[in-house]
């Protein structure tokens, strides 16, 4: 008895390499091991994988044929994954934006590879798998010919939608961080523009929000002291980083000295970037020693 019959691309499968994992996958799940046989045919269009088996019942059946589903998921992620991302990316940014186009590839590789729980498996892409295991298993049912690319594209739904989302996922980030990018070279401009209103600032950082402002005889700068041109230039929900920097803006020092001792945090990575060419991070003078003391103490 045929149970299936796979049209199968070899410029994106390997046919006799998804047949013999197909193979084991029904053998190591169908007590019927010697009632299958598995035989690639040369077919119009590639080739041929046809599955035959040999006087089983139904639930055998049921179970080759789950067995079948997961290797040949594997195979068309494997083969097809990344060009129907590809593609999805270029209608999404632009073809001719290639510079965009690989930052959103990126953005999906990261996306679709990103966790692994405590057994080391990785959960999106087990995820993906077995959507599209399902889909191949619920199509076998019903039909005995599958021709492979013509399934990915009309019959593999919520696989395909999952793609989809994540390409759109990634195409927002991208375009928040281009924005983001922009608006820092705006800010950036600005203060290379602007002469210098005081000789030097020192914006003392401990830890997460908590930040003191201090001006070059080392007192306190009134956070309240922000251009309105400023303020609305940063936006209209200010948070308390935009308040720093809006602040270090307005009173816009000749000279910046950044103290902390995590350089690594995004706001200090932002300070120093706008005020590039005036800024000076700091991480062991008098200033940053109370600092240390501080971060042992923690």
């Amino acid at each position: 008895m045929e149970l299936f019959t796979l049209l199968v691309n070899p410029a994106g499968i390997d046919a006799e390499r998804v047949a013999e994992a197909m193979r084991a996958a029904i053998v190591e799940a169908s007590p019927v091991a010697d009632g299958i046989e598995l035989r690639r045919v040369p077919l119009t269009g590639g080739t041929g994988i046809v599955c035959d088996i040999a006087n089983a019942s139904q639930e055998t059946i049921a179970k080759a044929r789950k067995a079948a589903s997961r290797p040949l998921a594997a195979a068309v992620i494997e083969g097809y994954e990344r060009e129907w991302l590809q593609k999805y990316i270029a209608k999404e940014v632009g073809a001719e934006d290639r510079e965009g186009v690989a930052a959103v590839q990126e953005q999906c590789d990261r996306m679709l590879a990103a966790k692994t729980n405590e057994d080391g498996v990785d959960v999106f892409y087990e995820r993906r798998l077995s959507k599209l295991a399902e889909a191949i298993e619920a199509y076998l049912g019903e039909e005995r010919f599958l021709n492979v690319e013509g399934f990915l594209r009309f019959r593999a739904g919520s696989y395909v939608e999952e793609l989809r989302d994540s390409v759109a996922y990634a195409v927002d980030e991208w375009m928040m961080e281009r924005q983001y990018q922009e608006f820092i070279s705006l800010l950036k401009y600005f203060v290379y523009i602007q002469e210098a209103k005081i000789p030097a600032a020192h914006v003392v950082h401990h830890g997460n929000h908590d930040f003191t402002l201090l001006n070059e005889r080392m007192l306190p700068i009134d956070t309240k002291q922000m251009d309105q041109f400023v303020v609305e230039l940063i936006d209209k929900d200010i948070s308390y980083e935009d308040v720093i920097v809006s602040t270090l803006i307005s009173v816009s020092p000749g000279k910046l000295f950044v103290h902390t001792q995590t350089p690594e945090e995004q706001v200090i990575k932002t300070i120093l970037t706008i005020f590039e060419g005036r800024a000076e991070l700091c991480v062991d003078c008098a200033v940053c020693l109370p600092l240390i003391e501080e971060r042992r103490r923690k």
